[in-house]
């Protein structure tokens, strides 16, 4: 069974992130606010989903649980990165990873 992960963001670093995970052989769904980053990376990604993961929707809407790690990957927004993981923690996240 190949592992799942779950990125969120897709800037410069998530980039990295998702290319190697994509030479692995791994499933890889990326989150962003924005759909202009998520084309970039489409060829490396099993799904990407436009959302703003600071909303309680959202974040119910991808079933956290279900992935091997999860990535954030949130650069220039301190706030939402914190805000982001905690709601990661409250919903059984397996593994978080986190840029700082």
């Amino acid at each position: 069974m190949r592992k799942q992960f779950l990125v969120i963001g897709a800037g410069r670093f998530a980039k990295g992130i998702i290319r190697e995970l994509y030479e692995q052989k791994c499933d890889v769904v990326v989150c962003d606010k924005d759909e202009g980053p998520l084309e970039d990376i489409d060829d490396y990604t099993t799904h990407s989903i436009v959302g703003d993961l600071r909303e309680n929707r959202v974040m119910d809407d991808l079933n956290v649980e279900q992935y091997d790690a999860v990535f954030v990957a949130i650069g220039t927004d301190a706030y939402s990165a914190i805000l982001i993981t905690n709601r990661l923690r409250d919903r059984k996240a397996k593994k978080l990873l986190l840029k700082q």
